[in-house]
């Protein structure tokens, strides 16, 4: 009565399905069917493709890059800094290029000769076509420069404009000084 058989406690814990230990069913793909049957077979070999950076051309001009990534970073944190500028960026007028037709100032191209904004500096930027920080820091000058141009000095795009120049101004004497205009009040206008 005490002892109890092997089959008596197998049955007596089917009873909770959780202690009932079952092995794992293992589903065959046809994968495994494939590789099963190719360590039968001969062994293919891997071709070998060269490494294109062991090229003294394309690793010069790798490290070409790389180096160019570097220099331009300071650039990239600047312009990330202008474009979510809480006090005179706040509705990001300047990160997009004007668009004459929708605001319906068709002289806005006859008087800016180079449109540019600070969206397509970014994305130039980030698409490593400049070639240095002081064409960077050029062209988010013209930005302003543009936005100052066009409208009135009274007017709040104006303002902002002249204050993003500013802050870049100081930025820029921070993080790059050899991008840097003296300040003598222009600020590079």
């Amino acid at each position: 009565e005490g002892m109890t058989s092997l089959s008596e406690k197998e049955n007596s814990d089917s009873k909770h399905p959780a202690a009932v230990r079952k092995s794992p069913i293992r589903c065959v793909t046809e994968f495994d069917k494939a590789s099963a049957t190719d360590h039968d077979s001969t062994h293919r070999e891997i071709p070998h493709f060269p490494n294109p950076l062991q090229s003294g051309g394309l690793f010069a001009q790798h490290q070409q890059s790389l180096r160019l990534e570097v220099e331009l970073h300071p650039m990239r944190l600047i312009l990330s800094r202008l474009m979510s500028n809480i006090n005179h960026n706040r509705k990001g007028l300047l990160n997009a290029p004007v668009n004459p037709i929708a605001l319906g100032i068709p002289d806005y191209l006859d008087i800016i000769k180079k449109p540019m904004d600070l969206g397509t500096v970014k994305k130039r930027l980030h698409s490593v076509e400049y070639h240095s920080r002081r064409e960077v820091a050029d062209d988010i000058r013209l930005c302003f420069r543009n936005a100052m141009t066009y409208n009135p000095p009274n007017n709040t795009v104006h303002n902002s404009a002249k204050e993003m120049l500013a802050f870049f101004e100081d930025q820029v004497a921070a993080f790059c000084p050899e991008v840097s205009h003296p300040k003598d009040g222009s600020g590079g206008v």
